[in-house]
C-alpha cells in the first residue's frame, strides 16, 4: 500500500448538532427523528447527503457535522448550517438597468421580470410555486423634481400584464431631476412573501432643434431675405427664444 493510500479516508461520519439546530415552536418534530432521516439520506460512499423536500419541518434551522478520519487517525470536522424554507422567493430583475439616463423627450418602458429559482422537483413541497401567478406593483420612492401629489406609477401600468410593465409618456418626468422607482413582486398563494428592486435614472434635457421656415432656397439680390426661425422647439416644451 502506497503513502498516499495510507492517508487516503478511512471513514466519515454524519451527525447532527443539536446544539445548533432548531425546529419551529408550533410543530412536533424530534431530534431523534431528523437523525433517522439523515441516516437515511446518506449515500453508499458516505461522500453525499441527499435530504427529501418534506422530511424536515419549514423554518427549521438544521446544523450538520461532518467527522473525516483517515488511516492515520487523523479526525477533520466540518460544519454546516442552512435553513428549511418551502416558501420561496420570487427573484426580481428589472430592465433595462437599475440605473440608467434617458430623454425626457422620449417614451420610457422599465420592465420588471420576476420568477422562481427552477430546483423544484414534482412531489416536493414547493414544486406548485413555480407556476404560481405573480404581481407586481410599482412605486415611486424619491425624487429631486416637484411632482404633483397625485402622481401614481400604478396609471402608467397594464393590469393584463399584472402591472409588470411601467410605460411613461414623453415629457411625463421633467428633465434634470434624478427619480427612485421600485418594482415589487409577490405570488397569489403568498403575498406576504415580497421581493423588490430599486430602478433609479436621470432624466436629461433633450437637444433643441432649429427650424427654418422654406428650408434652403435661392433668392435674387434685389429681394429682401426674411429667416423664420419660429418653428424651432424645445422637445422638452421649454420657451425657445430668437437670437
Amino acid at each position: 500500500m502506497s503513502g498516499d493510500a495510507d492517508r487516503g479516508l478511512r471513514d466519515i461520519e454524519w451527525v447532527v448538532d443539536r446544539s445548533r439546530t432548531q425546529f419551529p415552536s408550533n410543530v412536533s418534530y424530534s431530534f431523534e427523528e431528523l437523525d433517522k432521516v439523515v441516516k437515511e439520506a446518506i449515500a453508499k460512499d458516505k461522500m453525499s447527503i441527499s435530504i427529501a423536500p418534506a422530511a424536515i419541518p419549514p423554518d427549521s434551522i438544521v446544523t450538520l457535522k461532518v467527522s473525516f478520519k483517515n488511516f492515520l487517525n487523523i479526525t477533520v470536522v466540518q460544519t454546516m448550517t442552512f435553513t428549511i424554507s418551502f416558501i420561496p422567493v420570487p427573484f426580481l430583475q428589472v430592465l433595462p438597468a437599475e440605473s440608467f439616463e434617458y430623454l425626457s423627450s422620449q417614451n420610457l418602458m422599465i420592465f420588471a421580470k420576476g420568477g422562481f429559482v427552477q430546483c423544484a422537483t414534482e412531489g416536493s413541497r414547493f414544486f406548485g410555486f413555480l407556476n404560481d401567478v405573480l404581481f407586481y406593483k410599482w412605486s415611486l420612492i424619491s425624487s429631486t423634481a416637484d411632482l404633483p401629489s397625485s402622481f401614481d406609477p400604478a396609471v402608467f401600468t397594464n393590469n393584463q400584464t399584472k402591472h409588470r410593465i411601467m410605460s411613461l409618456p414623453m415629457n411625463t418626468l421633467p428633465p434634470g431631476h434624478t427619480f427612485k422607482f421600485q418594482a415589487e413582486i409577490w405570488s397569489a398563494s403568498h403575498p406576504e412573501i415580497l421581493n423588490s428592486k430599486v430602478v433609479t435614472l436621470r432624466t436629461l434635457f433633450s437637444p433643441l432643434v432649429a427650424v427654418i421656415a422654406d428650408g434652403s432656397r435661392a433668392v435674387c439680390a434685389s429681394e429682401s431675405l426674411l429667416l423664420n426661425g419660429s418653428l424651432s422647439l424645445d422637445p422638452d416644451g421649454g420657451f425657445v427664444e430668437a437670437c
